[in-house]
């Protein structure tokens, strides 16, 4: 093999390093999540009662996130792409039009997902996404419309 090929292919080997964890994170994250927690602009967590009065729920399916609210009433479908390797992982959701994206961050730990974004969910800029799974302006970014979620991952039915 000649010096220029490998070259190449050592660099290729090292092109996209992050696509192994990025891939295996995806992996884990793939199911339905039910919400078991919510906090929003720093105000205490909703209750136990009032989240099961609301539920919500996730569905990853692939690239594909689904949010469900109520008795399977869709609210939204999305697409997102993740980064594993940032501090804390990034979540980039992606509105339909393709145009819009929410930049947040999320955790997982086994069974249990948090997903953190600012503006409600609305479209922001990479500038804004959160930091800090935290509500309280003042702790991250002093950003608008802070949201943590938490969600368990429905057992499959046996």
């Amino acid at each position: 093999m000649s010096e220029k090929a490998a070259l190449v292919l050592l660099g290729l080997m090292f092109l996209h390093p992050n696509d192994d964890l990025k891939k295996q994170e995806l992996e884990k994250l793939q199911g339905s999540w039910t919400m078991i927690g919510c906090e929003e602009k720093g105000d205490p967590p909703l209750s136990k009662e009032d989240i099961e009065k609301d539920p919500q729920s996730i569905v990853i399916d692939g690239p594909n996130f689904t949010i469900i609210r109520g008795k399977r009433k869709v609210k939204a479908e999305c697409t997102f792409r993740i980064d594993p390797s940032q501090k804390p992982a990034s979540l980039d959701i992606v509105f339909p039009d393709g145009k819009a994206v929410n930049y947040a961050i999320y955790s997982l730990q086994e069974d249990e997902l948090r997903i953190c974004v600012s503006r409600k969910y609305r479209n922001n800029t990479p500038e804004e996404r959160p930091i800090k799974f935290t509500t309280k302006r003042e702790d991250n970014k002093n950003l608008p419309g802070l949201v943590l979620e938490t969600y368990r991952r429905e057992k499959k039915a046996k």
